[in-house]
């Protein structure tokens, strides 16, 4: 940080559900050589996700004061993918302020009352999340069958969807296959919304 700027008071966080997750956030002043003293900060975010077990979210804050960091913090978590919840516990002595869901994208909406900046937030779901079923098969299949293409194309194209576990491998399976760009393009569209 540059010119006596401060580290944000507000941070947002989305969370792309269906398996375990972790990173760190480092912050220190951006100026001088106090970072090599502990000047520094950091925060651990850890996603352990167990649709069955429960689902928990892990804020970790650790390190020193330093002028530029804020002495409370709050966090606005979006977990996308997921089905709605109420099932929802926060340990850390505040409350969930404001619990969303966003039907359109598929999206929990969380919003955490300001926080010492210092203090661990854990955010449990204790009956775990569910995933949102993934409509990509369906979407493909409809844009297909609009198509003005040979349906022996059709049908290559709908069987690599179907085989294929990654976008990348699906991607690049079309892409062998030499098709029209427009229907590259719509299928494109759709993998990689």
């Amino acid at each position: 940080m540059r010119n006596g700027a401060v580290l944000p008071k507000h941070l947002e966080l989305i969370v792309f559900a269906g398996s375990d997750g972790a990173f760190q956030l480092y912050g220190d002043s951006g100026e001088g050589q106090e970072y090599r003293e502990g000047e520094s900060f950091t925060t651990d975010f850890q996603f352990v996700w167990s649709a069955k077990e429960g689902t928990m979210l892990t804020i970790k804050p650790k390190g020193h004061k330093f002028s530029e960091l804020p002495e409370k913090r709050q966090y606005c978590i979006t977990l996308a993918g997921v089905m709605d919840s109420n099932d929802i516990s926060v340990y850390s002595g505040q409350e969930v302020i404001e619990k969303s869901y966003d039907e359109t994208k598929n999206r929990l909406l969380l919003k955490i009352a300001l926080s010492p900046v210092g203090e661990m937030i854990q955010i449990c779901f204790h009956k775990g999340l569910s995933l949102v079923e993934n409509p990509v098969e369906q979407e493909i299949f409809k844009r297909l069958d609009s198509m003005m293409i040979e349906y022996e194309q059709k049908e290559k194209i709908f069987y690599n969807i179907c085989k294929k576990a990654k976008v990348t491998d699906i991607a690049e399976e079309l892409l062998a296959i030499n098709l029209p760009q427009h229907v590259t393009e719509a299928i494109f569209e759709i993998l990689f919304a």
